[in-house]
């Protein structure tokens, strides 16, 4: 190989490695925008929990709390329906708090608290479909 081969064989695949990460920076910052798009999340003010997140439909159905080796979960008395931006709020003090076990807790004091939600299908559900 001359010079000019070897030259032009660097250029190409440079051109690869730069269409491999551009590909792969697209393809992530797309499935990061979508994730994004249909997360539900919820923050802590005192003995209420308030959600948040885009436009739904979700539906709320609990709470899951974990620490370092401590995990308990909460059922709400009745799920919630948040269909719009405006978000939810859930009164801690009507949870009853359970551990892997089933067994009642206390409400979590720390750690991290998440929803346990589904988010309905809008197109495609069974429901929505004609006659």
């Amino acid at each position: 190989m001359d010079a000019e081969a070897i030259h032009r064989l660097r250029i190409n695949v440079g051109l690869l490695w730069l269409v491999v990460l551009v590909a792969g920076l697209w393809f992530g910052f797309t499935r990061l925008q979508n994730f994004a798009k249909f997360s539900l999340t919820l923050t802590r003010d005192g003995n209420s929990y308030r959600l948040h997140g885009d436009d739904g439909p979700y539906v709320v159905f609990g709470l899951a709390a974990y620490a370092q080796n401590d995990k308990r979960w909460a059922t709400l008395p009745a799920p919630i329906a948040i269909v719009d931006s405006g978000g939810g709020e859930i009164d801690g003090t009507a949870l009853k708090w359970r551990d892997v076990r089933g067994e009642p807790v206390s409400a979590p004091t720390e750690g991290n608290v998440i929803p346990l939600y589904v988010r309905p299908e809008v197109n495609g559900s069974p429901y929505s479909k004609s006659p």
